[in-house]
């Protein structure tokens, strides 16, 4: 079994790495120069990698005491951290360029949500490598 933490915050197993494979370390663009030439720029980003973790509907789910611990660190300004991927370590911050970076969701609906403990939630934390 592998264990992923953020910081010191375990995270629950079989949540995944979403958007591991869906970034490159280039960046290009290229315009038409005046004369009609293609002006290609090209160079090698140096941070910024998305890390995008994620659980499902039915595995990794993680309890409400997880959420609000990452939630705290979520409202924390400037927050850096170190994402322990399977024995792979990142210099990380929370992606809320779209948003909230921690989205968690009950796996089933309590009328006692904000005080039941015990009540799991899927959960995705938007990060990005710094």
């Amino acid at each position: 079994m592998s264990i992923i933490k953020l910081d010191e915050i375990v995270l629950p197993d079989g949540i995944w790495w979403a958007d591991e494979m869906n970034w490159s370390p280039m960046e290009q663009s290229f315009e038409y120069s005046l004369a009609g030439s293609l002006v290609v720029d090209a160079g090698q980003k140096l941070a910024g990698r998305p890390i995008t973790l994620t659980g499902g509907e039915d595995f990794a789910w993680t309890t409400r005491a997880i959420v609000l611990a990452l939630k705290v660190k979520e409202a924390t300004p400037g927050i850096e951290m170190v994402l322990d991927y399977n024995g792979r370590e990142f210099d990380v911050m929370f992606d809320l360029s779209g948003g909230p970076a921690v989205i968690a969701t009950p796996v089933v609906q309590h009328s006692d949500y904000d005080t039941n403990a015990a009540i799991y939630h899927s959960l995705t934390i938007k990060l990005f490598e710094i």
